[in-house]
């Protein structure tokens, strides 16, 4: 009942037979009755030696029937053969698009459980193959290639000959990914050498991700196809702002043709139901130094979903309905004719359907044209409004925030409104009390004309302030902050705070003792020079320093920094007044005007995560290392905690806040958002709650609440990224596992915990102590306050041998995709 068809040459044979599949270089049909491999089909008196020879066929063909996911070098896949993921999620294969008659063959991806095919990434979109003897295969070279009957490469991979490994594989995973690795198995994202999450075609499925660098700009975009049966590039293109990740564009050409609302500043989804299926659904901004990335993920069980941008240049996100056998659209943008970009002009409103209008104090820039229903030159300022009364700013409710606006960072309503009242320029402000993309709160400003104003009953919520009349400006007009900053002693504006009068008294090191002059920072440095620089942090550069021949790292705070006023005199406060050898030592600090300046012991190997993140330095840190560098991060906390007088929980704890020193030692920094907790205090509340994605636990993420344990979950996350050389917050492909959490938990329960060693790694590490690191890592992350260790339990069992009373763990928290049993929308998570 089986035959094997060995050679190319017996593919045209094989077009009159069933279903068929690739299995190696061979083609398995369901052929009655023929000769199996020149061995007759065996019967009661087939000799011994063709029973051999069938069964060896059969051993032979039953391990190429599990291998129809991927091609290995040499291998091919024809025209009418079909590559299917593991879990039968998605197939590949050529296919002629719609009704289409014409002779053209794509490379094409497409749902493999459903009746209707619903093509999802195209390979050769720009170079359709036209002969049937084409084939997709991995090439000599180890690229991924699709080839024609003369040989001619139509689509290549194009990964440079450097990096390709000689047993490249091609894999088409459940994810919808399409990955060309170096090896035959899969074991991280580091032997992945090219990925069609990273070329999209016009589709966004669950965790691909739509990416941008700060510095070189957009790097992915979804494309539209030409038309419903043409899969060539059309006009229409989806990509992240190149100017802010706060916002996604729809392009028509080069021209920006809708603009979608600015980024909410968390992951807010929520639950769906939909014909019955209830379906989760968490969008994500993800943000990692430069990269910047836009993608969504669904919980298991929430069905078949995807954003698509269509011909017509329409966004939508649609799920698959089992019981109607169709696409349901659960959001499409544009919504309505006041979608469209800038269709009123220059500081003209959009207004219902379509309907324009100036906003007061504005008239028509060519009256005659806007009478005549082309509102394209927008309207112009004519006169102040309302000069003289109220605070000189005009109040407009339930505005679509418009284009073109700068980010002031991390202020309050009244310092945003007064960057506004200083500014001559600027036309109007935005404020929110939200976090927003490295961000605590959301200040927007305008200078200039307003591009894209739309009033609709359908927007959320917002009030736009615009500059009603110019004013004038007076020092006696700022606000706090600014005041501290016009000051010439900056030793008085810490002396005037309560907390610090008591430190500058006090007979231990003090704040005081640690002043310097701006002139001996600007000496020490160069003047700042662009030499000295060590990195740019999120609080802004890092310059290398020399004072009284001791090396010290200068912390320069952005003007615009995340850290205000308030965290750099806790920052402050704090570490003058630690002293433990995993704690940063802090050699000094400095007010100059608007200049907020720390200044640190210098520590030669900069921050833990550019070593364990980094393919080309974690090699450096094998598992000896890494084990003394978790102790002593462990030792730090527990200071913290315990054995410090101020008793202060970290609040963002995360491996770039972990700095090594020339021996290998950790050293807990940045202490802006730490808090000090009372003699008789466990826990506290905020309503501004700011930290990292991927490292804040779940109470206080969702609501507010910190305490001891919030720093032992961030320290759980840390150990788990030390062992596996992986971030957190990443796609984990791995049965329903969310993120590293949840990669690691399924890995422990089925006792794998092996596999997620870091491979650079492997050969050094102690078997017997990265299982004790793994449980120790999990019991840092439960969810239940009462199940998760405690800094002291953790340092405990990292000291005792694995096993030696040692509680078992339970699932994470943020671990694996939950079934909701209400409509109830997901809590907002900050990043």
């Amino acid at each position: 009942m089986i035959a094997v068809i060995l050679s190319r040459g017996f593919r045209k044979k094989a077009k009159d037979v069933g279903i068929q599949r690739l299995a190696g270089n061979l083609n398995i049909s369901s052929l009655s009755g023929r000769n199996i491999g020149g061995c007759c089909r065996p019967t009661g008196q087939a000799t011994s030696a063709c029973r051999r020879k069938f069964d060896s066929i059969i051993s032979f063909v039953s391990s190429c029937k599990a291998a129809v996911d991927r091609l290995t070098q040499g291998q091919e896949l024809s025209l009418n053969q079909t590559m299917v993921s593991a879990g039968g999620v998605f197939a590949m294969g050529f296919f002629n698009p719609g009704n289409s008659t014409a002779s053209q063959y794509y490379l094409g991806m497409w749902y493999n459980g459903i009746p209707q095919r619903t093509v999802v990434w195209v390979a050769n979109r720009v170079n359709p193959l036209t002969d049937a003897s084409g084939v997709l295969t991995v090439s000599g070279d180890g690229n991924i290639a699709v080839v024609d009957g003369k040989a001619r490469v139509l689509w290549s991979t194009n990964v440079t000959a450097e990096v390709i490994s000689e047993d490249a594989t091609a894999v088409l995973l459940d994810s919808g990914n399409f990955v060309l690795m170096a090896g035959q198995r899969q074991s991280s994202n580091s032997n992945v050498l090219w990925q069609s999450f990273d070329h999209p075609t016009d589709t966004l499925l669950p965790t691909m991700k739509l990416l941008r660098n700060r510095k070189q700009g957009i790097k992915t975009r979804l494309v539209a196809w030409k038309a419903g049966d043409d899969p060539s590039p059309g006009e229409f293109s989806v990509a992240m702002d190149p100017d802010t990740p706060m916002q996604v564009r729809i392009y028509r050409g080069s021209q920006t043709w809708m603009r979608g609302l600015i980024w909410k500043g968390a992951p807010v989804g929520g639950a769906e139901r939909v014909n019955s299926t209830l379906s989760i659904y968490v969008p994500v901004i993800d943000i990692n130094g430069d990269e910047i990335d836009n993608s969504f993920f669904v919980t298991e069980g929430s069905g078949l979903m995807r954003w698509v941008l269509q011909p017509n240049g329409h966004l939508s996100r649609v799920f698959w309905s089992q019981s109607s056998g169709g696409w349901t659209v659960l959001e499409s943008f544009p919504t309505d004719a006041c979608s469209f970009y800038a269709l009123c002009g220059p500081n003209g409103l959009c207004v219902g359907n379509g309907s324009c209008r100036c906003m007061e104090g504005f008239v028509p820039q060519k009256k005659e044209a806007w009478s005549a229903g082309n509102f394209f030159g927008g309207c112009v300022r004519v006169a102040p409004v309302a000069c003289g009364e109220g605070d000189g700013f005009l109040r407009l409710e339930g505005i679509k925030v418009p284009d073109r606006f700068m980010v002031v960072k991390n202020v309050t309503a009244v310092e945003c409104e007064e960057v506004c009242r200083r500014n001559r320029s600027c036309t109007a402000y935005f404020f929110a009390n939200t976090t927003s993309y490295e961000s605590s709160t959301r200040c927007l400003v305008w200078a200039g004309e307003l591009v894209d104003l739309q009033s609709t009953a359908t927007l959320p919520a917002a009030e736009l302030s615009l500059a009603s009349c110019p004013v004038e400006r007076r020092e006696d007009n700022l606000s706090v902050p600014y005041k501290y900053a016009g000051m010439r002693t900056p030793g008085k504006m810490l002396a005037s705070d309560p907390k610090f009068s008591g430190m500058l008294r006090s007979k231990e090191n003090t704040v005081e003792s640690l002043l310097f002059h701006f002139s001996t920072i600007v000496a020490a440095t160069g003047n700042f020079s662009a030499s000295n620089v060590l990195g740019q942090g999120g609080f802004g550069p890092v310059y290398k320093g020399k004072l009284q021949d001791e090396e010290v790292a200068v912390k320069r705070l952005s003007k615009c920094s995340g850290q205000g006023f308030e965290e750099f005199k806790n920052e402050v406060e704090l570490i003058a007044r630690l002293q433990h050898q995993n704690i940063v030592q802090l050699v000094g600090w400095c007010l100059h005007k608007d200049e907020k300046i720390l200044i640190y012991e210098y520590l030669p190997n900069r921050s833990l995560d550019q070593f364990i993140f980094d393919p080309s330095r974690s090699a450096e840190l094998d598992w000896a290392k890494r084990f003394h560098i978790i102790q002593g991060i462990a030792h730090g906390l527990l200071y913290l905690h315990q054995h410090s007088r101020l008793h202060v929980v970290h609040r963002d704890l995360k491996t770039s806040n972990i700095l090594v020193d020339g021996a290998l030692n950790p050293k807990i920094s940045d202490f802006g958002l730490a808090r000090m907790f009372g003699a008789n205090q466990t826990e506290a509340t905020t309503e501004r709650i700011v930290g990292t994605y991927g490292y804040m636990s779940p109470e206080y993420a969702l609501n507010g609440l910190f305490s001891e344990k919030s720093d032992v979950f961030s320290f759980g996350v840390i150990l788990l990224e030390i062992i596996c050389g992986k971030r957190n917050a990443r796609f984990y492909p791995y049965k329903e596992s969310l993120n590293l959490l949840g990669y690691a938990w399924h890995l422990w329960e089925e006792k794998r915990w092996l596999e997620m060693v870091d491979p650079v790694i492997l050969e050094s590490c102690n078997p017997s102590e990265v299982e004790k690191c793994v449980q120790v890592g999990l019991l840092c992350v439960q969810e239940d306050l009462d199940s998760r260790a405690t800094m002291s339990s953790a340092v405990q069992m990292l000291l005792r041998k694995q096993g030696e009373g040692f509680q078992s763990p339970k699932v994470p928290a943020f671990a694996i995709g939950r079934k909701q049993s209400s409509s109830r929308a997901i809590p907002e998570v900050h990043p």
